[in-house]
């Protein structure tokens, strides 16, 4: 313990550090020692007359109120419990040796001794069944729906060593490698409504400029004020800070149970109607969060204003708590790279083709095949391989985003037209010179082998190009975009499009949905300032 004092106190009077954070999960040891470890820690901070203020991580299991009201004594502001489920079953998954009973006592202890209680749920896992989603949404909804912290959620990762990698591993459930392993959830409700999450709430909790993550910053920059410059600390600053977390929080959870309706209760594999839903709510999370400023801290000048005004869902109400809402990054200029279709063909997956059109044209030199791959419910597939050969001869080409591949024949003859990994259903296609034969093939799939939509996590980003030309950003090519603004117009083209401002000052929201079929989708937004000066800016 002196040896670490030693460095807080080197950093204290060198730096003028005052906040520590000990990202350390075994912070505590075990049982009683935990008392001796907060004694020696006290005893070294009062010798060297250190005014600091400092978060730890701790288990659920580890709160007592006399230690932790010794610990709020010393410094200690913040508390991260590794609560990790909602669900007696999933803790048992995870390991935890807990309760859900524990995870309660925890955090209403941190609660009634005054300390931030912050802690993150592992809502999905490699067993989670319907039951301990609803348990999971009921324990965020219980514990987090105050604004008491913002709320953390995800998925289990899976770790070299561990022993659910083994597990996974003898079950055949393990995709990927060392550098990151996946799994599918068996359950396919769960597994999608994970699917829906990271699509649609990706940016809101993952990325640092996201409204979660500047909630918890904002966190951060409250305890500082609190205690470390008690002067210029208003209770009413925490008061209004915890509203906009409990409006933040409450809207979250209300997505999510739309989501968990909708797994419970439509088709989960019917890819235009997931990612319609998805992009709708990814849609609604965005206007959220970036009208969020606005409706948070009360602006009222043309440029905090968003033309026209869109409702909340809950509406929050005004606040002058001031938000830490960093400007974005500079969009990069530098070229997406070239990207390989990562769609491949999978087991129990089946085509029929047919031909659907002959038609001659003496302008070509041979003969030519173009053709449209589609799923069951019509939608298109890109990026899957087709081949064509006769005699030796062979061709190769890729279904683009709108399912599309066509073929130039050296000659007439005959030909056969497959699938890469589905050559049992090959067509035969008999050509006269200057044909041009037009085939369709639809997917079929062996009973409970039917993917589900969104398989994997794809971005996208509005990159201002020159003027008021804006362009979707990816480095997955073949995507179907959808582009709208809540004023103006738009001139689009493909994944750009040029924007029309109206008249009137005030904010106006562009978005952009990246629909790649059944392999994902993704949604990105941004704010359009028109100044009263008729000048646009991107906010």
């Amino acid at each position: 313990m002196p040896n670490l004092v030693d460095e807080m106190a080197a950093l204290y009077h060198r730096f003028g550090v005052r906040f520590f954070v000990f990202n350390d999960d075994e912070w505590f040891p075990p049982g009683l020692a935990r008392y001796e470890r907060v004694a020696a820690l006290e005893a070294e901070l009062e010798r060297r007359r250190l005014e600091v203020i400092m978060s730890i991580k701790c288990r659920a299991d580890d709160v007592e109120p006399d230690l932790f009201r010794r610990l709020l004594g010393m410094g200690v502001v913040r508390a991260y419990v590794g609560v990790e489920s909602g669900s007696d079953h999933s803790l048992q998954t995870l390991n935890k040796h807990t309760t859900v009973a524990q995870n309660r006592r925890a955090l209403e202890v941190l609660h009634q001794v005054g300390m931030l209680a912050d802690f993150g749920l592992i809502i999905f896992d490699p067993d989670s069944t319907v039951e301990d989603l609803r348990a999971n949404l009921d324990f965020l909804r219980e514990m987090g729906g105050a604004g008491l912290a913002p709320l953390s959620f995800g998925r289990m990762e899976v770790y070299a060593g561990t022993p659910i990698l083994q597990r996974l591993q003898r079950e055949g459930r393990l995709a990927g490698n060392y550098m990151a392993w996946n799994y599918t959830i068996p359950d396919p409700r769960v597994e999608m409504l994970w699917r829906l999450m990271i699509a649609s709430m990706r940016r809101r909790q993952y990325e640092n400029l996201g409204l979660a993550k500047q909630c918890s910053i904002a966190y951060y920059e409250l305890m500082m004020v609190k205690y470390l410059h008690a002067d210029r600390y208003d209770p009413a600053l925490g008061k209004a800070l915890q509203d906009i977390v409990a409006r933040v929080n409450n809207h979250s959870l209300a997505i999510f149970e739309e989501m968990f309706d909708f797994t419970l209760h439509d088709d989960v594999h019917n890819t235009a109607l997931v990612n319609a839903q998805a992009a709708a709510w990814a849609s609604r999370i965005n206007l959220f969060d970036l009208e969020a400023v606005i409706f948070f801290f009360g602006g009222t000048s043309a440029s905090c204003r968003l033309t026209p005004p869109i409702v909340c869902d809950p509406a929050p109400p005004p606040s002058v708590t001031p938000m830490i809402c960093d400007p974005p990054p500079m969009p990069s200029s530098t070229p997406p790279p070239e990207a390989v279709p990562t769609i491949t063909f999978a087991p129990g997956q089946h085509f029929t083709g047919q031909v659907v059109q002959t038609a001659s044209n003496s302008q070509r030199a041979g003969a030519a095949i173009k053709g449209t791959l589609v799923d069951q419910y019509g939608q298109p597939l890109g990026g899957l391989s087709v081949t064509v050969e006769r005699d030796g001869w062979q061709a190769r080409a890729v279904s683009d985003g709108a399912g599309a591949f066509s073929f130039e024949l050296p000659e007439a003859g005959t030909y056969t037209l497959a699938i890469e990994g589905d050559e049992a259903d090959a067509l035969t296609l008999k050509l006269e010179q200057y044909d041009e034969v037009t085939v369709e093939w639809v997917e079929s799939w062996e009973g409970s082998l039917v993917p589900l939509p969104l398989a994997e996590v794809r971005t996208v980003e509005i990159v201002r190009e020159n003027g008021l030309a804006f362009a979707a950003d990816t480095p997955w090519p073949g995507a179907r975009y959808g582009w709208s603004v809540s004023g103006g117009t738009l001139v689009e083209k493909g994944e750009r499009v040029v924007w029309q401002p109206p008249a009137e000052a005030g904010r106006y929201l562009l978005q952009v949905v990246a629909d790649w079929g059944r392999t994902g989708l993704a949604v990105d937004a941004a704010i359009l300032v028109v100044e009263r000066d008729g000048s646009v800016t991107v906010g």
